[in-house]
């Protein structure tokens, strides 16, 4: 009956202990060894749900800052990429200077990322972005508007500790749901077309989540989420 009334009244039981949200608890019995059974659920709980933090995290910037840090950008590697590409024959060309991503599809990454990492007893320790760049053939919907425009694609990663250094290495499944580290696939000095597997990424882009997944159903590199493609000038 206690219990009972205790969940009429914005209670909750775990592992035989009632808890009241406004902090209070109740415990019926051996107290020790149903604080050590509640401490088990929260952190199972905690693991299974992810650490929610929405304090303000202490690498925001402020606008001043972001805007320093685009003219850095756009008066070097964007005038040096737009004289580069144009001087290649594409007068209109213009470099990307912003990528968009929709919010539902990033959330679904990465609930997907956990998911199948979890699956293969991965531990992901975050996420790495790595820079690319469509091929001159590339075609967008009869276009070829987005040829040698740059682009971001994105793994998960996974720390490694080799003697004091730390890396976070990202890495994605093969076939046969092994982990393979992208350092020692896409790091090289080997062209895609050497390798056997760049033709179709040089004609269709780099690892669309869609459609262009490495190592098919078991990928863990994301390109374009469903967002925008890379904007140039115009289209910040």
């Amino acid at each position: 009956m206690k219990t009972k009334r205790l969940l009429q009244s914005g209670g909750l039981v775990l592992a035989g202990a009632a808890i009241v949200f406004g902090g209070k608890f109740i415990f019926k019995g051996d107290k020790s060894k149903q604080i050590k059974e509640l401490e088990q659920e929260i952190v199972a709980l905690k693991t299974e749900l992810g650490q929610i933090n929405d304090e303000k995290p202490n690498n925001i910037i402020s606008l001043d800052d972001a805007k320093v840090l685009f003219h850095n950008y756009d008066s070097t590697r964007v005038k040096w990429t737009n004289e580069e590409i144009k001087n290649r024959g594409k007068e209109n060309f213009e470099a990307t200077t912003s990528l968009f991503y929709n919010l539902d599809n990033l959330n679904n990454y990465l609930a997907y990322i956990k998911r199948v990492s979890k699956e293969a007893g991965v531990t992901p320790s975050g996420l790495r972005f790595y820079f690319g760049s469509y091929g001159k053939d590339y075609m967008r919907k009869g276009s070829n508007e987005y040829a040698y425009r740059q682009t971001i694609f994105i793994a998960p990663t996974e720390t490694i500790q080799s003697g004091e250094k730390t890396e976070h290495l990202g890495y994605t499944f093969d076939e046969d749901n092994k982990k393979v580290f992208l350092r020692d696939k896409i790091a090289t000095k080997e062209s895609p077309e050497q390798s056997g597997s760049g033709a179709s990424m040089q004609k269709a882009g780099i690892f669309s989540i869609s459609t262009n997944l490495l190592f098919n159903g078991n990928s863990t590199i994301a390109n374009e989420l469903n967002g925008s493609p890379p904007r140039g000038e115009d289209e910040q």
